[in-house]
């Protein structure tokens, strides 16, 4: 899991202070830049919904475009509720309350925004 969240530090140093993210000397570093990259990443899942809903409303006509906003609304909430269940999950054996858990889940939670981000990108599909 360490390799795992210094890979994604490592990732998104040049979104985030590269000079404490780039040289890891404490794990509070890791946490700390795993919380960064979450935002960051968050951010751009966010801003690919938008996009996903702009290229609907322009690719679809009449009530199309709603009823397509309300499937990708929901598609978007059940895979948010997917995302958390399995990053908890995956945190399972890192014990509650303390910063690991938290770093393992912020990690998790960016490399799957990341690969949500991806196939919001690809929408709507011809």
């Amino acid at each position: 899991m360490k390799i795992l969240a210094l890979g994604l530090v490592m990732f998104f140093a040049s979104h985030v202070n590269a000079d404490s993210c780039t040289v890891i000397t404490a794990s509070a570093q890791i946490d700390d830049c795993t919380k960064a990259a979450k935002k960051i990443a968050q951010k751009e899942l966010d801003d690919s919904y938008t996009k996903a809903l702009d290229r609907a409303r322009s690719y679809y006509k009449d009530g199309a475009a709603t009823e397509y906003a309300v499937v990708l609304e929901n598609s978007q909430t059940s895979w948010v509720a997917m995302r958390n269940a399995n990053c908890l999950l995956e945190a399972f054996e890192v014990e509650n309350g303390f910063p690991a858990h938290e770093t393992v889940v912020n990690s998790c939670v960016s490399r799957t925004n990341l690969s949500r981000k991806v196939f919001l990108d690809s929408l709507p599909i011809n």
